[in-house]
């Protein structure tokens, strides 16, 4: 994964020095979670069965089904000092998803119910819960974390605000789509696949989920050129991000991924139930 040098690197090879300089002031810690080998410390996995304390059930998507469980967090595991956002230091965060017939989509709020991170407190009593017959599981992989450094990608809406004051001379570099995809294509050389990851900035597959979730919210028919989405864009933080993975047998549509976004205060209070959901693939 990258290092502040290959990411200040490719700004500096790739943006003009003022854009640079806004972009590599964006920079933010993450974490990697990538399969772990038989010596590294485990801080969480895919697939498997979740252990769910006795009063909570099984997430369900009313009129769909049940949803599939997708990976649990050990936050008591997870180095998480090394982040930005206030991510709990015990407990375990569960993530489910329901890869079905009916769309999870940006355009159709209600749609939020085919996905779920469920947060269960350290000391809570739990057990694991057996799929329920006709849900999609996945093979277990368990997953250590490496502490990394992550960039915005180029239509951030974070990024667009940083560079708004640039004189236009300097901002018209940005108008150019062959410019984005060399960028992209160095990025993307930099990260680690399949990438799963905490905090930091996401890996979007086809533009910025934080924008996703300002659709979300703003009931799925907002503008995306509007400074409405772009404002309330600004408001979220990756929470964690689940890749397609062949280990454990996961293919989010077209080799996709999946997203998990919050406000901050909501991450500081605990409330993951405010959580927003978006997946984007090729």
């Amino acid at each position: 994964m990258p290092l502040d040098a290959d990411l200040v690197a490719v700004a500096r090879r790739h943006l003009p020095d003022p854009v640079a300089d806004r972009w590599i002031g964006l920079l933010r810690p993450g974490l990697w979670l990538r399969k772990a080998v038989p010596s590294e410390s485990v801080v969480g996995r895919l697939g498997g069965l979740p252990e769910l304390p006795r009063d909570v059930g099984w997430p369900r998507w009313k009129g769909e089904g049940w949803l599939g469980f997708v990976a649990a967090i050990d936050c008591g595991s997870l180095p998480s000092e090394s982040l930005d956002i206030a991510f709990p230091g015990d407990g375990t965060l569960l993530f489910f998803y329901r890869d079905g017939d009916e769309v999870v989509g940006t355009w159709a709020p209600e749609t939020q119910a085919g996905a779920r991170v469920t947060y269960v407190p350290a000391g809570v009593p739990t057990a694991p819960r057996s799929t329920p017959s006709g849900v999609s599981s996945y093979r277990e992989v368990a997953l250590t974390a490496e502490p990394i450094v992550t960039g915005p990608d180029w239509d951030h809406p974070a990024f667009r605000a940083a560079i708004a004051d640039l004189a236009p001379e300097q901002r018209a570099f940005m108008n150019d789509y062959g410019n984005r995809d060399e960028f992209a294509w160095a990025l993307s050389d930099l990260v680690g696949r399949p990438w799963h990851g905490v905090g930091g900035h996401a890996d979007p597959v086809q533009g910025p989920v934080e924008v996703d979730a300002a659709q979300i919210v703003l009931g799925g028919r907002a503008d995306w050129t509007g400074s409405a989405i772009h404002e309330e864009a600004q408001r979220w933080t990756l929470l964690a991000q689940i890749d397609s993975d062949d280990d454990a047998d996961m293919c989010w549509g077209d080799v996709g991924t999946l997203y998990w976004l919050i406000r901050p205060a909501d991450l500081r209070a605990r409330e993951f139930d405010r959580a927003v959901f978006t997946w984007q693939c090729g």
